[in-house]
């Protein structure tokens, strides 16, 4: 039995975590004011309506940050460091740009959209170094003992990912390899000494409900199934009654055309906004590029995509041109 059950990357870390990512976003908000002076230090010389103008916004802008960190999923407990810190980005823009848009609507209250540019990155240092010194602590604290068991064939390519591709909070320590898994006290003892359970597609069904059936007994250990193909269709399984027997109707994963109209609509809006905010970042980008060889800035390249239809990208160039 474990010391202790507190999971330091269970809910209670994570919206710790929020909370201060939310301080931080206010902080920066709010020193961008000071600089700027649209605010003065002495909030007591401020009037009832700027004070109630200044609350609201500052409650609107709180409210639409906790939204964007939340649909981003901006924890740093499962995440690279510039993987979080993309994500972070890309919720800093858009909290900035809706909170714009409603102060546009609040006539008391006076704030220069310049300010837009130096409130992101300020907001985006501050968070960086904070998720940086948040990870340092927390790393080795949510080191996940793992437990891989299947058939050797799909056991490895399992552990390999875990090892190359995970991060470092997962430890694989043991592999249990069997064409048919049994049940026997030798398991349960692996599975009393780990904190996360990864289930192959072969392990037979009577193996799989006791494993998982032992974790949700755990508080401490979370288990992981690899699903087959039927086990997945499920996902999008909707419950229909035939008579007096209960069947699940499997539909296809594609996008319906009202979803394909958004997602469309939503690239190109987001396209649009990011090419405005880093425009700046892509000229230093550029003269870096042509200062340093003289070559090319950009890359160019035909690829095929849906339906066999080419299309050409550009990047900027990373490599020795030819």
């Amino acid at each position: 039995m474990r010391k202790s059950d507190f999971k330091w990357d269970g809910r209670f870390i994570k919206l710790i975590e929020l909370l201060v990512d939310l301080g931080l976003v206010f902080s920066g908000f709010m020193f961008v004011l000071l600089m700027s002076g649209e605010i003065q230090i002495g909030l007591n010389e401020l009037t009832f309506y700027q004070t109630r103008d200044l609350l609201m916004a500052n409650s609107l802008f709180l409210v639409i940050a906790f939204i964007f960190f939340r649909i981003y999923k901006t924890s740093i407990l499962y995440k690279r460091f510039l993987e979080t810190v993309i994500n972070v980005f890309f919720s800093l823009v858009l909290t900035n740009l809706s909170i714009v848009v409603i102060l546009f609507f609040i006539p008391d209250f006076s704030y220069d959209k310049s300010n837009l540019f130096f409130t992101i990155w300020f907001q985006l240092f501050f968070i960086s170094l904070w998720k940086h010194l948040f990870h340092l602590f927390i790393s080795k604290r949510i080191m996940k003992v793992s437990l891989v068991l299947g058939e050797r064939d799909e056991c490895e390519p399992i552990v390999k990912k875990l090892i190359t591709e995970q991060i470092d909070s997962v430890f694989v320590k043991y592999m249990y390899c069997d064409s048919d898994v049994k049940i026997s006290d030798e398991l349960f003892d692996i599975l009393n000494k780990v904190d996360r359970v990864y289930i192959s597609p072969s392990a037979n069904e009577e193996a799989k409900n006791m494993i998982i059936n032992f974790c949700l007994g755990k508080k401490y250990i979370d288990a992981f199934l690899v699903p087959k193909t039927f086990e997945i269709s499920i996902l999008n399984a909707s419950p229909i009654q035939v008579g007096d027997t209960l069947t699940l109707r499997i539909t296809s994963f594609h996008l319906s055309l009202e979803q394909k109209l958004s997602k469309r609509l939503f690239d190109i809006m987001v396209s649009i906004i990011m090419i405005v905010v880093l425009a700046p970042a892509f000229l230093v980008i550029a003269l870096i590029i042509k200062l340093y060889d003289g070559g090319p800035v950009f890359f160019r390249q035909d690829r095929v995509t849906r339906e066999n239809t080419k299309f050409r990208i550009y990047k900027f160039r990373s490599m020795i041109p030819n």
